[in-house]
C-alpha cells in the first residue's frame, strides 16, 4: 500500500524525516519497502500482512505512527448528518423525500448494510487538494463524488460505492446470490457471467453491483446525476475471495473486503462520506439534501477483553518492562484498560484489531512498540524432551537417528510434504483410494499427501547429479500420510537413499556404492537402537529391481523396505548411476527399542574366525542367504559378515561366488576346533541342500 507522508501529517504529528519514519516503522513490523519522492511530499510503499488489514489506510498506519512517537491521533470529525430510521433528525438534516428499501436475503455474506440517499448533488472536479492526495498514492481523479468514496477507502480503510439513485429500481436494494447464468457488465465494460457462489447487489429486477468487487456500468455516477445512492457494508471475507479469483477481478475494495474491514468503521465511514458530500458535491443551487440512514444487520461484534499478566509478558520477552510503560503502548495502539488487579491487565481490544485474540498477541504488540532492540539476546535453555513418544517433538529415538546419521557422513535433507501425480507415477506407485488427495490443490505438484518418500529422496539426487554433485548419501525424517480404515493417518519414517562413489577420492578410483553400504548404515541405525535381531527377505517391490529389492522385519512384523532402484524408475528421473534406498516406518521401530545402556563384559575366552566360500545361482539374493546364516547360529557364531563376491574366471555365468566371515565365541570356555569343524560341517550342508551351493 502506497501512503503520502503530508497525508499522514494530517492526523498525527510528524517531526522526523521521511527517511526516519521509514526505519521506525520498519522495525516496529510495518515494512516500507520503498520511498518516493513526489514534488514537496513523500510517498511510502508499506508492506502489509495479511492479519492487518487496520494497516490498509492513512489512519491506521497514522496511528501506529502516534504510538510509536507517543504523538496525540488526530482524526477527523464525523458530524456525518446522523439521521436514522426512527430518530428525530438532527440540526441541518433534511429528511429525504426519495424513498429507499434495503433488504439482505444473505446475511453471512453481508452482516451489515448502510445506505442513505442524497439529493440534489453536482458532479464536477473534485479540489485540487483532493486530486492531489489520490495522485500522491497512484489513484486517477474521477469526479467529486467518486473521489470522495476513494478518499474515504483510503483514509478510514472503508470501502464505499455511490449508485445513481434513479438508475435504480424503485429505490430498492437486495442483497442477495446471483443467479446461475445472470450477467452484469461491470464498470470496465467487460460483461461478467455469474453464478450461484457469487454475492450482489441488486435492485428489484437486475444487479447493479458484485458485492465487494465493482458496480455496474449501469448505475454509475455520471455528470446528469442528480440524487446519489451511498453504500456502506460488511461483507464476508471468503465469499469476495471466492468471487474475485472465480470472475479473476480485483480492485482496491475487494482487496480490502477480502482480509476484513471493521464492522464499526462501515458506519462511520458512512458519516465520514456524508461530510465530504455537504461541503465538495452541494449544487450551485443549493439544496443538497441527506437522507435518512438505512442501517440493517449486525451493528457491532461481541467485545474482546483480555487478561494480560505482567510476570508472563516478562518471562516471554526476557526483559522486565513497567506497567506504566505497558500501559502508554496499549493506549497508544487504542487498547483500552478496563481495570487492573494486581500483577494483571484487562484489556479490551479495539472492534478494529481482528487479529487480537490471545495475551501472545498483546505481548507482541509491546514488544514491537517498545522496540526489539531494547530486547536482550538470550539462549532459551534446553531440555532433552521426556518420554519416547512422538507426540513431544523431535523424540529421544529421532534424536539419536538423527546423530548416527550425520555421524556416519550421511547429509540431512527436507522435503515437500505436498507431491503431484506426474511424480507417483515415475516410481510406479499405485494411485488409488489409500491416497490422501487435496480438495483444492495450488498446483498439479500439489495433489496428493505424499504416502512415501522414495519420489522426494529421487528428486533430490536427480537434482544434484545434474549439477555434477554425483556422490550422494542422504536421509529425510519425515511423514508419510495414506488412508487407513477409511481415515487419514500420518507416520513417521526415514528414508536413506545412496549413490556414487563409497569414498569422495578425487585422486583415485575408488568403489561405487552398493546395496551393502546401505545395509550396512541400517544395521548400524538399530544397533544405535539396542535392536539386535531383524530380518531381511526378498520382496518384489514396484520400484525396485527385481535382483535387490527386500523387506525388513522386527519378530515377523514388516518394519520398511530396501532395495536398488530399477533402470526404468531411474530413466524417469534422468539418472544414470545407481540408487540404493531404504524406507523405515519409525512408528513401527521405536516400540522395540532399548534406550537403558547395559554393560557387558568384555569376553574372556578367544574367538576363533572361519571363512566359508562358495557358489551359488546369482539370482539368489544375498538377503535370503544372510537370514540362513543368521538361524544356523548354534549358539556360537557370533558375527556374519560378507566379505568377498566375485563373478567370471573360473566362476560359470549366472553364478557368483561369495566368501563370508564366521566368528565363532563362547563366553564360558575356549571352543575347540573339532566342534568348531562340526558346527561349520552343517552349515555348509545346508547351503548345499537349500541352495544347492557348490562349495569351494
Amino acid at each position: 500500500m502506497k501512503v503520502s507522508y503530508n497525508w499522514l501529517k494530517d492526523y498525527v504529528e510528524i517531526k522526523m524525516s521521511a527517511q526516519s519514519l521509514a526505519e521506525k516503522l520498519t522495525m516496529a513490523g510495518l515494512e516500507v519497502v520503498s520511498l518516493e519522492k513526489l514534488a514537496d511530499d513523500w510517498v511510502l510503499e508499506v508492506e502489509v500482512t495479511t492479519n492487518r488489514p487496520d494497516w490498509l489506510s492513512v489512519t491506521g498506519i497514522a496511528r501506529e505512527i502516534a504510538a510509536l512517537t507517543g504523538k496525540k491521533l488526530r482524526l477527523p470529525q464525523a458530524t456525518g448528518y446522523r439521521l436514522q430510521a426512527k430518530t428525530k433528525s438532527p440540526e441541518h438534516v433534511t429528511c429525504s423525500p426519495k424513498p429507499l428499501s434495503i433488504e439482505i436475503e444473505d446475511k453471512k455474506g453481508c452482516p451489515r448494510y448502510i445506505g442513505r440517499v442524497i439529493n440534489n448533488v453536482e458532479v464536477r472536479a473534485s479540489p485540487d487538494w483532493l486530486k492531489n492526495r489520490l495522485e500522491s498514492v497512484g489513484l486517477r481523479p474521477v469526479n467529486n463524488i467518486v473521489d470522495i468514496t476513494n478518499f474515504c477507502l483510503l483514509e478510514c480503510g472503508q470501502p464505499l460505492h455511490a449508485f445513481d439513485y434513479a438508475k435504480i429500481e424503485a429505490g430498492t436494494i437486495i442483497v442477495r446470490r446471483a443467479k446461475e447464468k445472470e450477467k452484469i457488465i461491470t464498470i470496465d465494460g467487460e460483461e461478467r457471467l455469474l453464478d450461484s457462489s457469487i454475492l450482489v447487489i441488486a435492485d428489484k429486477s437486475r444487479p447493479v453491483a458484485i458485492a465487494g468487487i465493482m458496480g455496474s456500468k449501469d448505475t454509475e455516477v455520471s455528470e446528469k446525476t442528480k440524487t446519489v445512492l451511498l453504500e456502506s457494508a460488511y461483507f464476508d471475507p471468503l465469499t469476495i475471495r471466492r468471487a474475485s479469483q472465480k470472475l479473476d477481478l480485483d480492485s482496491e475494495s475487494s482487496y480490502r473486503f477480502e482480509r476484513g474491514v471493521d464492522l464499526e468503521t462501515v458506519f462511520w465511514a458512512s458519516l465520514r462520506a456524508a461530510d465530504l458530500f455537504k461541503e465538495f458535491a452541494t449544487s450551485s443551487k443549493g439544496g443538497l439534501t441527506i437522507g435518512r440512514m438505512e442501517d440493517n444487520g449486525l451493528k457491532k461484534e461481541k467485545e474482546k477483553k483480555i487478561s494480560l499478566n505482567i510476570l508472563r509478558l516478562s518471562r516471554v520477552l526476557g526483559k522486565d518492562i513497567s506497567v506504566s510503560e505497558v500501559e502508554r503502548i496499549l493506549r497508544g495502539l487504542s487498547f483500552s484498560l478496563q481495570k487492573k488487579t494486581k500483577g494483571n491487565l484487562e484489556v479490551k481490544v479495539p472492534s478494529f484489531r481482528r487479529d487480537v485474540e490471545e495475551d501472545v498477541d498483546l505481548i507482541e504488540e509491546i514488544a514491537r512498540l517498545y522496540g526489539y532492540d531494547k530486547i536482550p539476546l538470550t539462549l532459551s535453555s534446553l531440555r532433552e524432551p521426556e518420554g519416547i513418544t512422538l507426540e513431544s517433538g523431535i523424540s529421544r529415538p529421532q534424536k539419536i537417528i538423527q546423530e548416527t546419521l550425520l555421524g556416519l557422513g550421511l547429509d540431512e535433507v527436507v522435503s515437500y510434504s505436498l507431491i503431484g501425480r506426474g511424480l507417483l507415477e515415475k516410481i510406479n506407485f499405485s494411485i488409488d483410494e489409500t491416497l490422501l488427495k487435496i480438495s483444492n490443490p495450488l498446483s498439479a505438484e500439489q495433489e496428493f499427501l505424499r504416502p512415501t518418500l522414495i519420489g522426494n529422496l529421487l528428486e533430490v539426487i536427480a537434482h544434484n547429479t545434474k549439477r555434477q554433485m554425483e556422490d550422494l548419501r542422504l536421509f529425510d525424517s519425515g511423514k508419510i500420510y495414506l488412508k487407513k480404515n477409511h481415515q487419514p493417518q500420518e507416520f513417521p519414517c526415514l528414508g536413506l537413499a545412496l549413490s556414487g562413489r563409497r569414498y569422495a577420492d578425487w585422486l583415485r578410483k575408488t568403489a561405487l556404492i552398493d546395496f551393502y553400504d546401505l545395509k550396512g548404515i541400517i544395521e548400524a541405525v538399530f544397533c544405535k537402537l539396542n535392536i539386535s535381531e531383524f530380518l531381511i527377505e526378498p520382496k518384489a517391490l514396484p520400484c525396485f529391481s527385481a535382483a535387490c529389492s527386500v523387506e525388513l522385519k522386527i519378530h515377523n512384523q514388516t518394519i520398511g523396505f530396501a532395495g536398488e532402484i530399477s533402470e526404468l524408475v531411474l530413466k524417469n528421473f534422468d539418472l544414470m548411476q545407481k540408487v540404493f534406498l531404504a524406507e523405515l516406518n519409525l512408528e513401527k521401530i521405536f516400540p522395540f527399542a532399548d534406550y537403558q545402556k547395559k554393560f557387558s563384559s568384555l569376553p574372556k575366552y578367544p574367538a576363533v574366525m572361519r571363512d566359508i566360500s562358495f557358489i551359488v545361482d546369482e539370482k539368489i539374493p544375498y538377503a535370503e542367504l544372510g537370514n540362513f546364516f543368521k538361524e544356523n547360529r548354534y549358539g556360537l557364531v557370533k558375527e556374519i559378515n560378507l566379505v568377498d563376491v566375485f563373478k567370471g574366471g573360473n566362476v560359470p555365468a549366472g553364478k557368483r561366488s561369495l566368501t563370508v566371515s564366521l566368528k565363532y565365541q563362547s563366553p564360558q570356555r575356549t571352543l575347540r576346533d573339532a566342534e568348531i569343524d562340526e558346527i561349520e560341517a552343517r552349515i555348509r550342508h545346508g547351503l548345499v541342500e537349500r541352495f544347492g551351493a557348490q562349495m569351494r
